[in-house]
C-alpha cells in the first residue's frame, strides 16, 4: 500500500489575530504610565571627552547649548551655586571604582563616572543643598559598600562552587 504523502502546511495566520486588541487600562495602570513617561521626558546632563588645544583630552558637556542645562544641574544637586554643583560632582566621581589612581585620570572612566552620577542623583532629586550632599553621600556609600562586598562574594562563591565538587566526588 503506497504511504500518501502529506504535505505540511503552516497554518495561516488569521488577520484577526494579526491586529492586536486594544487593553483597556485600569486607573491605576494610566497613572502608572503617566509617571514613567513623565521621569522619562527628565533627562540628566551628559559628558563627553573631547580633544583640547593642548593635546590633553578633557572632559565637557555633551550638549552646551542646551537651554535646560543649569535647570537640570540644579535639579541634580540641589544648589544653584555652580562651584558648589562642580564640588558635589567631583566628589561623587571620585567615589566611582577606578576614577582615583597613581596614573594620568582615564578621562574616558571620568565622563561615565559622571554620567551614571547624574543619573542617579536626577532620580533622587536633592530639594536644597543639604539633600544634595546627602544625596552624594549616599552614592559614594554605595559605591564604597558595593566595592567591599565584590572580593566577599567571590570568595562565597568559590567556597560554594568547591563545595559542591567536593560533593560530587565523593558520590
Amino acid at each position: 500500500m503506497a504511504k500518501k504523502k502529506t504535505k505540511t502546511r503552516k497554518a495561516k495566520k488569521n488577520t484577526k489575530d494579526l491586529v492586536k486588541k486594544e487593553h483597556k487600562y485600569t486607573d491605576e495602570e494610566r497613572a502608572r504610565l503617566a509617571k514613567h513617561q513623565e521621569r522619562a521626558k527628565r533627562k540628566p546632563i551628559k559628558f563627553k571627552t573631547v580633544e583640547s588645544d593642548s593635546d590633553n583630552p578633557m572632559i565637557a558637556l555633551k550638549d552646551p547649548n542646551d537651554p535646560l542645562r543649569k535647570v537640570k544641574m540644579l535639579e541634580a544637586l540641589g544648589t544653584p551655586d555652580s562651584y558648589l554643583q562642580t564640588h558635589l560632582l567631583e566628589q561623587v566621581t571620585q567615589t566611582f571604582k577606578g576614577i582615583v589612581s597613581t596614573d594620568e585620570f582615564d578621562n574616558d572612566k571620568v565622563a561615565l563616572a559622571c554620567n551614571n552620577a547624574l543619573s542617579i542623583l536626577n532620580g533622587i532629586q536633592p530639594q536644597d543643598e543639604i539633600e544634595g550632599m546627602l544625596a552624594v553621600q549616599m552614592i559614594g556609600v554605595h559605591n564604597m559598600a558595593m566595592d567591599c562586598m565584590c572580593p566577599v562574594l567571590i570568595d562565597f562563591w568559590i567556597f560554594i562552587i568547591l563545595g559542591l565538587l567536593r560533593c560530587k566526588k565523593m558520590k
